[in-house]
């Protein structure tokens, strides 16, 4: 199996934990290739042209460069322990995605659910929801390929991926328990649900004040047995919404 950790972090912050993420991978074993980019590649979307749009395209960009296993890694990740566990749920299952506490319903706009096809009582039920920060694909499955497919082409669509965060003054819904929309993630939990895909993982096994502050990344590496494959810098809760 050829393999690829793939990142993007344009800007000097962003850049700094493109470093962090390699020495970590290095630091805890990882063979493989890694593609951690501080700019855009030609012909890659810019956020401000589809806002993480570029998610999908260097994820395919590495598909079409041959590799069968991709694991996606934001620049604010950083692998604590190795994560070959990853690639072998990847090999079994497709894909490694992760659960999160945030509720689906609570951030998808109504263009994006409208273009989808999918009702907002279907989207309450859709539950536990998915963080896109850390996500593993195996091109050897049919299915894996498929949902690169649609999650790409919904990217261009001109709907879906756009919406603002926040829905403070109805910005991306007539609902008012709607929060704001989160784009790529929404999309790519939408299409998980419909296809089957699962949850299987949880990238919040851990509470530093819910935040681990930037310079605590680089202490984490040495700390082996600290208790989850991966940190990222998030302000999150710990545990799922129990419905």
């Amino acid at each position: 199996m050829r393999r690829c950790v793939v990142s993007l972090g344009v800007g000097q912050r962003y850049g700094v934990g493109l470093k962090r993420l390699g020495a970590g991978l290095a630091a805890n074993g990882y063979v493989g290739a890694i593609s951690l980019n501080n700019e855009y590649p030609a012909g890659c979307p810019t956020h401000e042209d589809i806002p993480y749009g570029f998610k999908p395209w260097l994820i395919d960009r590495a598909r079409r460069d041959g590799y069968d296993q991709v694991l996606w890694m934001d620049s604010a990740c950083v692998a604590v322990r190795p994560v070959d566990g990853l690639f072998r749920q990847m090999h079994r299952d497709g894909v490694a995605f992760a659960y999160s506490p945030f509720r689906l319903w609570e951030w998808c706009s109504d263009a994006c659910a409208e273009k989808m096809g999918v009702l907002r009582a279907r989207l309450r039920g859709m539950c536990p929801s998915m963080w896109a920060c850390v996500m593993g694909f195996d091109f050897t499955h049919a299915k894996t390929n498929e949902f690169l497919d649609r999650w790409l082409a919904h990217s261009r669509d001109g709907v879906t991926f756009h919406g603002a965060w926040t829905n403070d003054n109805g910005e991306v819904s007539a609902d008012a328990d709607v929060k704001g929309h989160r784009h790529d993630q929404t999309v790519a939990c939408i299409l998980a649900f419909e296809m089957g895909l699962p949850f299987s993982w949880d990238v919040v096994q851990y509470d530093v004040q819910n935040i681990m502050p930037l310079e605590g990344y680089e202490s984490a590496l040495t700390i082996p047995a600290f208790p989850t494959y991966i940190l990222s810098n998030h302000n999150v809760k710990t545990r799922p919404h129990a419905d």
